[in-house]
């Protein structure tokens, strides 16, 4: 009887053993799937070279009106022209994407550095674009404006609009009592052809 409960017993510890063995390399495969790294055929080297000049913009990416941006951007885009709109875009950081697209931002100088989001095929011709801010970001007396945007790592765009506006006394300054805030938000979906789409919004 005691060497059949011991045999049960030694049973039971080798089926759990091998149940903790298995569960271990589910998860080392779930790992190493999430960082395959997918090879893509860039069909145009012009292209090819600014992607490799580009840092990856780490997702999720959260920033806003008065924001930094960390690291160095292209100044010369001579060589890119057929990618920019204007002289005055500079490729900043890439965005990761497993779809057969390329995701670039791009940093424009306004009174405030404005951020573009443009797409390409793999030949480097625009697919999408969608630019970051609207407004005058900043204030003056009796106005005040902001905006914030997100980036998901599924490639949703976030974006927050806040404006605050009072009256003011004979010198021009705030009065507090009758400040009123104003929120609008936007939100934009890079979808698997590279289209950058208008999901929702509460902006009258």
């Amino acid at each position: 009887m005691r060497k059949l409960i011991i045999l049960l017993i030694a049973s039971l510890l080798f089926s759990c053993s091998s149940k903790k063995e298995n569960n271990k390399g589910n998860s080392t495969k779930t790992i190493k799937s999430e960082n395959i790294k997918i090879k893509k055929h860039i069909t145009n080297k012009k292209f090819a070279a600014l992607l490799d000049k580009l840092d990856t913009l780490s997702l999720p990416y959260k920033n806003g009106c008065f924001g930094e941006y960390k690291g160095n951007n292209i100044l010369d885009t001579s060589e890119y022209s057929f990618l920019v709109r204007n002289v005055w875009e500079c490729p900043y950081r890439k965005i990761p994407t497993k779809n057969n697209f390329e995701i670039i931002m791009y940093l424009v100088p306004a009174d405030v550095l404005l951020p573009v989001i443009r797409t390409y095929d793999l030949n480097g011709k625009e697919i999408d674009s969608e630019q970051m801010f609207f407004g005058y970001c900043g204030g003056e007396p009796s106005y005040y404006h902001t905006e914030h945007f997100e980036i998901d790592k599924r490639l949703n765009i976030h974006h927050i609009d806040s404006t605050w506006t009072c009256e003011v006394d004979s010198l021009y300054n705030d009065i507090d009592s009758t400040r009123v805030l104003k929120v609008k938000t936007y939100q934009w979906k890079i979808q698997e052809d590279g289209q950058i789409v208008k999901e929702k919004n509460n902006a009258p």
